[in-house]
């Protein structure tokens, strides 16, 4: 495989070579790029050490691919593991706006516990049957019905 200019400056990626000093000694230098664009071009008189240099600038490189980024938030350290937590499940179920998913929530969220008077309730489910144009005949019996209910338990709430 040819070795290009553009391989060999890959970020992170580090190799040991077997170098020549001028003074005519062998060393064994450590070549690569940082991930941030920096040179490192070192050299160790063992084999050993290279292997250790090489390894440990490996190691940050890696480390820096996944460190955190610092960000000012008015956030508290709870609500910002909270929110990770949330675009997490967002970016498994393809999306990738946290927003979009709190818009839709706040659009179709209706609290199941919503509570009113039994008499409201009755109040609220006639005028929508009224308002489905049903026959009289058919919101008599109801009607009646949902009377002697709310007379009898008319104070107690009841969930929407």
């Amino acid at each position: 495989m040819k070795r290009t200019q553009s391989t060999l400056r890959r970020k992170g990626i580090f190799r040991i070579i077997e170098f020549n000093n001028p003074s005519g000694k062998t060393v064994y230098r450590v070549t690569g790029w940082t991930r941030d664009g920096e040179r490192i071009r070192e050299n160790f008189k063992t084999h050993l050490v290279a292997v250790a240099r090489k390894q440990d600038l490996e190691t940050q490189a890696a480390n820096l691919e996944t460190a955190g980024h610092m960000v000012f938030t008015r956030l508290s350290p709870a609500e910002v593991r909270d929110a990770e937590g949330a675009f997490s499940v967002l970016r498994e179920a393809g999306h990738n706006s946290s927003r979009e998913a709190a818009e839709f929530f706040v659009r179709n969220w209706r609290d199941p516990l919503k509570r009113m008077s039994k008499e409201a309730a009755v109040r609220a489910f006639m005028t929508e049957k009224t308002a489905a144009n049903r026959r009289r005949r058919h919101l008599e019996s109801p009607k009646q019905e949902l009377a002697r209910l709310a007379q009898r338990y008319g104070r107690k709430p009841v969930i929407n």
